[in-house]
C-alpha cells in the first residue's frame, strides 16, 4: 500500500502535475491525521475502560474494608457494654467486698485501666485515593460520601480512641507514682488496700465516670456512626457496580420485623416505638434513631436523626 501511494507521487512529479499532486498530498495528509486520531480515540477508550475496571476492583476492596470494619464493631460492643454496666456499678456503690474477692471478676480491676481499641481499615480507600486522577466522572457520588467516611468520620473515630487511650495512660501512671498496692505482685483479689480503694476512693469514681464518658459515650457513638455511613457506602458500592454483595454479618431487618416492630415500655415509664420503613429498623422515642441489626436479636443504635 505505502509503494502504491509513493508511485502515484512520483508520476504526478514527472508530469509536472503539481496543483494535482498538492491537492493529493493534503489529502494523504488528511488521511494520516484521521489515522492517528483513531488510533488516539481508540487508546483513549481502551484506557478508560482499564481504568474503570481498576476503579471497581479499588471499590470491592473497599467493601471488603468494610466487611472487616463491621466485624470489628460488632466483636467490641459487648466489650464496651459490659463496662458501661460494671461502671454503672461502681458509680451507685452496688458492688459489694465480695465482688471484688472472687477471682472470676477480676475485669473488676481494671474498669478505668484498659480498652480495646477498633482499628478500621482504610487500605482499599487509601488506594483508591492514590488513583483519584483515574476515576471516571459516574464515581463522583460514591467517592464523595467515601471521602466523608474516611476523612471525616474516621479521622475523628481515631481521634477519640487516642483520647480514650491517654486517658488510660494517666490513670494507670497515676496509680502507679501514687500507690504502692498498684506494683504489688499479689493478686488483686486478695490485694486489701487495692479493694480498699475501688471501693471508697472518691477519685477513683471520677476516673471512671471520665472513661465512661470517653468510652460508650464518645467511642461507641462514634463507632456507631462510622458503622452507619460506611454501611450505607457498601449499598451504595453494589448500586454502582449493578451487583448484589451481601455481608454475610449483618442480618436482614426484613426478616425481624414481626418479631420486634411495636410499642415498648421502658423502665422510666415512657414508651418507645420500633418500626420499619424501607426495609429499615427505627426507633422512636424523644428522638429518632436508626437501628441497624448486626447479630442475632442484637442492633447498633444509630445516630439521632
Amino acid at each position: 500500500m505505502i509503494k502504491f501511494f509513493r508511485h502515484i507521487r512520483r508520476r504526478l512529479l514527472r508530469e509536472n502535475r503539481f496543483t494535482r499532486y498538492l491537492i493529493y498530498a493534503i489529502g494523504e495528509i488528511i488521511l494520516v491525521v484521521i489515522g492517528i486520531l483513531i488510533a488516539l480515540q481508540i487508546n483513549n477508550w481502551n484506557e478508560t475502560r482499564q481504568n474503570e475496571a481498576k476503579v471497581r476492583k479499588l471499590l470491592r476492596k473497599i467493601q471488603n474494608d468494610i466487611e472487616d470494619d463491621v466485624a470489628i464493631i460488632q466483636d467490641n460492643i459487648p466489650y464496651y457494654a459490659r463496662k458501661d454496666s460494671i461502671g454503672y456499678m461502681v458509680l451507685n456503690d452496688l458492688l459489694s467486698p465480695e465482688e471484688y474477692q472472687n477471682p472470676e471478676f477480676d475485669e473488676l480491676h481494671y474498669l478505668a485501666l484498659e480498652l480495646i481499641p477498633m482499628n478500621m481499615k482504610s487500605v482499599g480507600y487509601d488506594n483508591l485515593r492514590a488513583a483519584q486522577f483515574i476515576i471516571p466522572e459516574d464515581y463522583d457520588t460514591i467517592v464523595e460520601n467515601l471521602i466523608y467516611q474516611y476523612e471525616d468520620l474516621l479521622k475523628v473515630l481515631q481521634r477519640t480512641h487516642e483520647f480514650l487511650l491517654e486517658d488510660v495512660r494517666s490513670n494507670k501512671d497515676y496509680l502507679y507514682k501514687t500507690y504502692d498496692w498498684y506494683s504489688s505482685t499479689q493478686p488483686n483479689y486478695l490485694n486489701e488496700d487495692r479493694i480498699d480503694y475501688l471501693l471508697n476512693n472518691i477519685r477513683y469514681k471520677g476516673m471512671v465516670r471520665k472513661y465512661l464518658d470517653a468510652s460508650t459515650n464518645e467511642y461507641i457513638r462514634r463507632a456507631t456512626s462510622y458503622l452507619e455511613t460506611a454501611l450505607e457506602n457498601y449499598e451504595d458500592i453494589n448500586q454502582v457496580l449493578g451487583e448484589k454483595n451481601k455481608m454475610s454479618l449483618m442480618y436482614d431487618a426484613s426478616a425481624l420485623e414481626e418479631r420486634f416492630l411495636g410499642e415498648y415500655k421502658i423502665v422510666s415509664g415512657d414508651t418507645i416505638d420500633v418500626y420499619s420503613d424501607g426495609g429499615r429498623f427505627y426507633l422512636q422515642g424523644e428522638r429518632l434513631h436508626p437501628l441497624f441489626p448486626y447479630a442475632k436479636d442484637k442492633f447498633f443504635l444509630g445516630i439521632i436523626i
